[in-house]
């Protein structure tokens, strides 16, 4: 089974100074299986990446059928004057939900 974060939550990643790319990984592990019914607009929600939107209105069941794992990938990212890269996943119906977040330095 794979693990996942869902809500309305945040992550602040301390990095050095550099360039990032940051994975995210999705998958749909409640709705759309067996009698938990739902589709696509069933769990919606939005993405920033250091406060700049980044996925609007994320649909994971538009994306992709339940259980297969949806990756997006962010290049170029640099950390804010605090030196984190800043993750907000905020809902727009149900919860957001998360697989895991990979932040690899670029070269």
């Amino acid at each position: 089974e794979l693990l996942e974060r869902i809500g309305d939550f945040e992550y602040s990643i301390p990095v050095p100074p550099g360039q990032y790319e940051v994975r995210l990984y999705f998958a749909e592990g409640w709705f759309g299986t067996g009698e938990n019914g739902g589709s696509a607009g069933t769990r919606v929600f939005d993405v920033l990446l250091n406060h700049e939107p980044v996925l609007r209105a994320f649909d994971m069941l538009r994306q992709a059928p339940p259980r297969q794992l949806i990756a997006r990938f962010f290049k170029h990212v640099a950390p804010n004057r605090y030196g984190k890269i800043h993750l907000t996943f905020a809902a727009r119906a149900n919860y957001a939900s998360l697989r895991a977040i990979e932040v690899l330095p670029e070269r």
